[in-house]
């Protein structure tokens, strides 16, 4: 399992920042709610940011292995 933290992109309203480790990429909001549900896109809204352990397949599905 790996930590996986996601933040806004500034002067976005729709592009996230997702951190595993030391690797990053930058995802939309559609993608987060496929890749973590809804209660991902809930803390991103309620938040400003969203912390969650993943297994290595998730990571995989974003190039980040």
């Amino acid at each position: 399992m790996v930590e996986v933290k996601c933040n806004w992109v500034p002067g976005t309203v729709d592009t996230l920042r997702l951190r595993a480790g030391n690797r990053h990429c930058h995802l939309t909001v559609g993608e987060l709610r496929r890749l973590f549900g809804l209660p991902a896109l809930n803390a991103m809204y309620l938040n400003g940011s969203y912390r969650a352990q993943v297994d290595a397949s998730t990571l995989t599905s974003l190039a980040l292995l």
